[in-house]
């Protein structure tokens, strides 16, 4: 395989990764930049995760050769976790676009897994542990998000 859209891919991860970073710790100065009306983050995921599913797509078919496809999933899932981290408190889409990221992850490596038919017990056992993790964290995010109600004065 050729690799023909590598050299486009990574950039645009690695550019993603920076606009992500840059709006996460100098939203103001960023967003007179950009006028996106805070909204880069959400933009920058979605960079960031495109990129990584092209890098996917290409390194699927020698997953069982090399560990690049490996490598590629664990950098997204670890992109996703720290969007939620870094900047889903402020941003609904964000949260949601990271949750669909994440599902859309577990079915690419759900395929390619299968595909090659290797380990699919275990990676069964892993995806359902992940996803209890995964419900558990959400949970106490979600709880977090919300905050103490305040009880404010009554009319």
């Amino acid at each position: 395989m050729d690799h023909a859209t590598l050299p486009v891919a990574i950039p645009q991860v690695i550019v993603s990764a920076l606009l992500f970073a840059g709006s996460v710790f100098a939203p103001e100065p960023v967003d007179r930049i950009v006028q996106l009306g805070g909204r880069l983050p959400l933009h920058a995921l979605l960079g960031f995760l495109t990129g990584l599913a092209i890098i996917q797509f290409e390194l699927a078919d020698e997953s069982t050769y090399n560990s690049g496809f490996a490598i590629a999933s664990v950098v997204a899932l670890a992109g996703i976790v720290a969007a939620i981290v870094l900047a889903g408190r402020e941003s609904r889409g964000l949260r949601w676009l990271a949750y669909l990221g994440f599902a859309f992850e577990l079915a690419i490596i759900y395929v390619v897994t299968l595909q090659s038919m290797l380990d699919t017990a275990g990676f069964f056992l892993a995806a359902a542990v992940l996803l209890g993790v995964l419900a558990i964290v959400i949970i106490r995010v979600e709880k977090r998000m919300k905050g103490p109600v305040s009880g404010g004065a009554t009319a």
